[in-house]
């Protein structure tokens, strides 16, 4: 299964339209991390992926893309990168 890691940007694996992914947070503190502004490719507006229990297992909370392709983005006040991170999903 693909993830997105909510606080770098980074997917690992492929993104299909209208397939399951998780959300995944490596911070083992500061609570959980928002994610929001994901309603136009995914199933629910926003994501609270919850803190790392250690740094070996992330937090992570499934979720949904809706039936589409194309690139897109969220926000996390989580988010440690410099640009909008850009989400491709590709067709089944």
């Amino acid at each position: 299964m693909a993830t997105i890691n909510c606080v770098t940007g980074v997917v690992t694996g492929t993104l299909r339209e209208n397939a399951s992914f998780d959300w995944i947070n490596p911070n083992t503190s500061g609570g959980n991390c928002l994610v929001s502004d994901v309603g136009g490719w995914c199933t629910a507006s926003s994501y609270s992926v919850p803190q790392a229990s250690s740094p070996t297992s992330p937090g992570s909370i499934s979720a949904t893309t809706k039936d589409l392709t194309g690139t897109f983005s969220f926000t996390c006040p989580c988010l440690n990168s410099p640009s909008t991170p850009r989400i491709t999903i590709g067709s089944k």
